[in-house]
Formats: C-alpha cells, structure tokens, sequence
C-alpha cells in the first residue's frame, strides 16, 4: 500500500502521513474529506488523488493552485506522479515515500482447490459410500487423501498442496476460534457434519497452539468488534504465517491439509460448500456468484474477489438448492428463480441456468448484526441532531419513507427507526423476504408467497397483504420496500388511522420520490386518478422523507430529511422542503458536506415538541450550514 507524507509548506509542525486504503482520496478543508486540510485558503474539496495498485494520480478540482514539479495542473485532468515527484495543492506538499502492492483478501490459488475437487469426484464415484453416514464419508476422504497425494507427479505439486491446505486450516480455524469466543449463532454451525470424527488429539492441540500464537502477534484480542477483529486478521495473517509456517513438521502439515480438505468437501456435501467461511464472516458484508469459478464479496462497501471458487458447475447448483430448500422456497428446473430469507436473517437470491447465462448465479444480502442508532451515529452516518429528529418523528407518528439506492441502508434505517415505537403499539411488518428486525413483542411479520408451479398454488402478493393488515387492527405498518400498485394502498393506510406507518423505495431523490409513488399508483388500471388527486393523496399521507447515499469510499449517510407538503403555487402540487441537509461551505448539496438544518422548521413542528413525544428541544434545528446558529 502507498505511504503519503504530506505537510504546509510554511508550517513548523512535524509532516504527517498518509496510509490508505481508499483508491479515490478527497482532499481538501470540509469535514467529509479523506485528507482534511483546515485552512481558510484550502477549497472545500480541493482534488482527488488516486491510488492503484502502488501507482498514483491526481485530478484538480479547483482552480486553486495545484502544481507537479513546479507545472500548474488543468482542473479536471488527471496527472500521474511517483516517488521523486512533489505535488503541491493549496500550498500542502505531498511526497510519495514508500510504495508496496495492496496485500490481498486472501491468498493466492494454487493446486489446492484442484486437488479438493479430484478427492470430491473420486468420493462421489465410490458407490459404497453412503451419504448419510457421516462418519464413513469422512473416513473415507482421509484414504482418498493419502491416495490422492502419492498419485501427484512430483514432490513440488505435493508440497504446494500441502502449504496451502495448512494455511487454509490454521485460518478456518483461527476465525472460527474467533466466532466461537462471541458466542455468536449459527444455524449450521452445531450441525453433525462440522464436527470431525477422525481427529488426532496431538494434532489438534498442536493447531490450537498456533492459532493461539497467531491470536497474541495479530493483537485478535485488543479489538472488541467482531469485524475489526476479522479485518486484522485479513490484513496480517499472511506476513504472521509465512513466519511460523517454517517452524511446522511435515506430519501436522499433513494433517492440517487433510483437515482442510474433510472442511471444504464436508461443507459441499451437507453446507454452503465455499461460501461456508465467507458466510460466517461478519467483515464481509454481501456475496455474489458469478460464476463458480468466480465468487465476489462486499467489504467495507467495496467489491473484491474471495479467492474462493466451487468445484463445478453442478456443485454451485446443489448449494443454492440447498439454501433456498433450507430458507422454505423452492427452485428447480421450472422455477428457475428463488429470492428467500435465510434461517439467520441473510437474503437469498437465486437464478439458474438458462436464465443465467454464465451458470448458476447467488446474491447473497447478509444482515449480520441489528444495529441501533447509536451505531450510526458512531459510524458518522447520521449526526445526534438528525437523530433526536427522527426519533421525535417516529414517536409524534410521522409518516416516513427512506429512500435510497441498492445498498445504501434502508433496511438498517428503518429497523433503527422501529426502535423509538412505543412498546403498547401493535406493528404489522410486510416484506417479500423477511429482513426486517423489529425488537418489539407486539409485532406480526407478514411475507409474500410467490405462485408455486408444481403445486399451482396461490401467490400473495405485497398488495394482498397490505388490504389484509388493515383488517388485523394494526397501529403502525412497516412495509419493507413499496415499489407497485401496492402505493395506493400504501398512501391510503397513512391516511386513514395507521399514522406513523413507515416503507422504504428505491429512489435517488425526494423529488423522485414523489415522482415513483405517482407513476406506482397509475400502475393500477382499476384506479383512474388525475395527477392533482395523486398529489393530494401523497401530500397528506408522507410526512417526512429520508434520502440516504452510499458514497464512493463505501461509507452510508443520511443525504437529507425532507418535508412533504401541498404547494401553494399552481400547477406543481407537491412542494419539498429539505429540514436537514448535508452541505459545503458555499450551502450546495454535497455528499461529503456537513450535515445541518436548513433553516427551516416542520409544518409538524408542534406535534415534536410535545412532551408527550419526548420534547424535541429546537436546538437541533440551530445547527446551521458553516457551523454558525
């Protein structure tokens, strides 16, 4: 990873340095910046630097002076520099003065993965072999192992096989070690098949050894999240390795390799097969199948290769049948689609071939841990003011809908927000696949049942169940995402008696907001409504929207919290009126901007400051744009 040194030219302080591991570098004075300069004369967002693979390149954004060896820059023009270069923007130095190639999630392939899949094939050939005898499946790969290794042409690809098969194990068991110590649940965890019957007990000592050793020199025990936790050993694990490995006999070698072989052809057998690790590890947040050689996952909001793959085609097919099978739906040759929610709260989508063209394809949503909005607020996401805000809102039973793109938070908000319901409230929750989290008691979650094909069964739609839960005499209903002719019914439910009701809708705007519910509710050829009816109808039903980002470095915020409102000017029927916004010095919209109010207080405003609501103290409308009341 590159190292900037960066300092003011006329400054006496000590330079400072930079170690990231964003590619795309923000630098400039407002807070959101990657590299903040608090100067007057520094813009706002000043330039982008940019960082691949050790090489680097900047891209003014201003025309304030930016210069390469003494050559001013064009704005808007990238211009790569090295180590003996010397950048200046706004009067900061920066010096490259160390650079190494990003070390990777996860070790290289080599034959290892080539061997598994040869013991897997021989296995699924012994026509001896039971499957439901655990134990004899598992004794039976420990021969194909030994076979298999003296069948290998020559002692370099035995070795290879060997290296990698320990390092895979002393790292499976090094994070399960970890998962185990938070007494964190899992629903295939205790099964019979991830316990191992032909152990050696010197051995397995020798391994806890090790992973005891890795634990103290990769400092596991000083950090208290999970995924931090999980995040230094990615980060570290290899160099600590590649140390200690030296040190190990050739016999525990074997062992080790073996072990890992039994975990991966186990977990192909009767789990998730190579997602089993990546499934259980809470620093990876989403998991996309491309194809079975090629196994994607979200970390940190960025996409990268696992450096795991399935044996085959008709492997990856097994595990997602499997996994659908395992979340209550179903997927086969005639229903070549399946979107489930998993036992432990994750969402599973599954497409099959020839539908998927490249082969069988998994998305995999994980939700690993209900956060609060305390969470948030740690996480920079939303600041304490918009909190209190929102959870006045939520109390004084303000209709809200967050909006966003894929992957930018809305269930976690929304969950956050079902927190400040009070408890003597009945919630009728309604989702194609249940992810929402609800901790209260008096909670009825609803799911929709798609058509099945055998059994030419019904299908219940978002829409049947939404006319349903009003007959089921809810307080509140939280719709998990509304985005068809359900929205009439949807705006209808805010309106008549359901007040504090709450839905999440793929948008990137309030305005498009507005926007999508009036095109949903034209969806419906038995509803015939003019445009001003329609307006009407979404200026008395929605109170507040919520529009959330995911910006460029991964991180999700809170864009802005907007009012809706009938205008009062002719012809344009809904009027939006930001309450909160994230802004830069010169009060534009700006994702990396500071979030503060408008100026502008609710037409609601009462209703929140009622301490029958919790009292909502005006001094969080105060914080204006420039950190001036």
């Amino acid at each position: 990873m590159a190292r900037l040194k960066y300092y003011f030219n006329h400054a006496t302080d000590k330079p400072r340095f930079l170690d990231s591991p964003l590619s795309e570098i923000v630098v400039g004075r407002d807070e959101g910046c990657d590299v903040r300069l608090p100067l007057s004369l520094v813009p706002s967002r000043a330039a982008v630097l940019y960082e691949s693979h050790g090489a680097w390149s900047v891209e003014p954004l201003t025309p304030v002076h930016t210069s390469l060896n003494g050559k001013n820059l064009a704005i808007h023009t990238r211009q790569s520099f090295g180590r003996n270069d010397k950048l200046v923007i706004a009067q900061h130095t920066f010096e490259v003065i160390e650079t190494e190639a990003p070390k990777p999630r996860t070790v290289p392939e080599n034959d290892f993965f080539a061997f598994v899949q040869t013991v897997h094939e021989l296995l699924a050939q012994d026509d001896e072999v039971r499957r439901e005898d655990i134990v004899g499946v598992e004794q039976r790969i420990d021969q194909l192992f030994e076979e298999t290794l003296q069948s290998l042409p020559d002692d370099a690809s035995r070795q290879s096989v060997l290296e990698y098969g320990s390092l895979f194990a002393v790292r499976e068991e090094l994070v399960s070690t970890l998962l185990r110590s938070t007494n964190r649940q899992d629903f295939m965890a205790n099964a019979p098949w991830s316990k191992f019957q032909t152990t050696i007990g010197l051995h397995e000592q020798e391994l806890s050894k090790i992973v005891g050793i890795l634990r103290l020199r990769i400092n596991v025990g000083e950090e208290k999240r999970l995924s931090g936790a999980v995040s230094l050993i990615d980060q570290n694990f290899q160099r600590e390795w590649e140390r200690i490995k030296q040190s190990i006999l050739e016999n525990l070698m074997q062992y080790l390799a073996k072990r890992a072989v039994k975990v991966e052809i186990k977990n192909t057998m009767y789990g998730r097969g190579p997602l089993e690790q990546l499934w259980r590890d809470p620093a990876i947040g989403d998991i996309m199948v491309v194809s079975p050689e090629l196994i994607f996952v979200e970390v940190n909001g960025r996409l990268e290769k696992s450096g795991r793959r399935f044996l085959s085609h008709d492997v990856t097919a097994e595990v997602i049948k499997r996994l659908v099978s395992d979340a209550g739906r179903n997927i086969n040759n005639r229903e070549l689609l399946a979107d489930a929610s998993s036992q432990d709260g994750h969402r599973v989508n599954a497409i099959l071939p020839p539908l998927a063209v490249s082969g069988p394809c998994l998305t995999i949503r994980k939700f690993p841990n209900r956060k609060k909005m305390s969470d948030l607020i740690a996480a920079k996401s939303v600041t304490v003011e918009v909190a209190e805000f929102l959870r006045a809102a939520v109390v004084a039973r303000c209709n809200i809908i967050v909006s966003g793109g894929t992957g930018s938070g809305k269930t976690t908000l929304l969950n956050c927000l079902t927190d400040s319901v009070p408890v003597d409230q009945r919630i009728v929750t309604i989702e194609d696949t249940a992810e929402l989290d609800l901790k209260g008691e008096h909670v009825v979650r609803l799911q929709t049942k798609p058509k099945n094909a055998e059994e030419a069964s019904l299908e219940y739609t978002i829409r049947d169940l939404v006319r349903n839960s009003l007959r089921m005499r809810p307080d509140r209903i939280v719709v998990g995402e509304c985005r068809g002719k359900e929205a009439i019914d949807m705006l209808q439910a805010m309106n008549t008696g359901h007040d504090g009701s709450m839905t999440t809708i793929h948008a990137n705007s309030a305005r498009e907001v507005v926007q999508r519910l009036e095109v949903m509710v034209q969806q419906d050829p038995e509803i015939s409504l003019p445009v001003e009816a329609i307006h009407r109808q979404i200026c008395s039903s929605v109170d507040l929207i919520v529009q959330l980002v995911r910006r460029s470095d991964g991180q999700r915020i809170i864009l802005s919290v907007t009012e809706i409102m009938e205008s009062s000017q002719p012809g344009v029927g809904v009027e939006t009126r930001d309450i909160f916004l994230r802004q830069n010095s010169a009060g534009a919209v700006d994702q990396y901007g500071t979030m503060s109010g408008t100026g502008r207080l609710p037409t609601f405003i009462q209703r929140l400051l009622s301490p029958a609501h919790g009292g909502l103290q005006l001094d969080v409308f105060l914080q204006m744009p420039g950190g001036m009341p």
